[in-house]
């Protein structure tokens, strides 16, 4: 499967199997194991930047990432025997999730993770993934900051952790938080994982 200026080649019967696996999902299957979890890269639907005119890069990329998302979204809701029909989109941003679940999805570049878990064992679930090359140092308090870490690591490790509760709270409360809305505590078992991106 493989995607070029002139629309998708070998696109039939696409699949989430068609992500390639990344760290960070195999990851967040060993932190919530008793969710559903689906995601990868797809680096490598894409042509080389070089053999597209640039103004039609973003697009490009941006048809790949909806199109991954809708592949992970299918895959997890199969699994729970579920319709594979993708969940609306709320004006808020959120996603309509089936009755009885809750979940979460994010994107960062070319990786996408969507996560599903069932309501009578979670009431909320938000994940974040994110470059920490591209957060700013003044994100959160610096009580915040989760310890032994470097400056900019520390703030993109907040910064995505108050993303995620920023999803999984939104749907409860109904409307937009900000920064100083929500204050994060680490324990003595809190691990941010990932070397190559953040989880949250």
């Amino acid at each position: 499967m493989r995607l070029d200026p002139e629309g998708w080649q070998n696109h039939a019967g696409a699949s989430q199997a068609d992500l390639r696996p990344d760290q960070l999902v195999e990851q967040l299957r060993g932190l919530v194991p008793d969710m559903v979890v689906a995601g990868g890269s797809f680096t490598h639907w894409l042509p080389d930047p070089a053999s597209v005119p640039s103004g039609k890069r973003h697009n490009l990329w941006k048809t790949a990432q909806d199109e991954a998302v809708r592949l992970c979204l299918k895959a997890f809701l199969v699994t729970v025997g579920l319709p594979a029909i993708e969940p609306e989109h709320l004006p808020s941003g959120s996603r309509r999730w089936p009755a009885g679940y809750v979940g979460s999805v994010s994107h960062k570049g070319a990786k996408v993770v969507a996560i599903l878990g069932r309501k009578e064992a979670f009431d909320m679930v938000g994940v974040d993934i994110d470059d920490r090359r591209k957060v700013d140092r003044s994100v959160g308090r610096h009580s915040e900051r989760p310890p032994g870490t470097s400056p900019t690591l520390a703030s993109a490790i907040l910064f995505s952790v108050k993303e995620a509760a920023f999803k999984a709270l939104h749907p409860q409360v109904n409307q937009r938080l900000g920064f100083n809305d929500v204050f994060v505590h680490w324990s003595a078992s809190s691990a941010p994982l990932g070397r190559n991106g953040l989880l949250s």
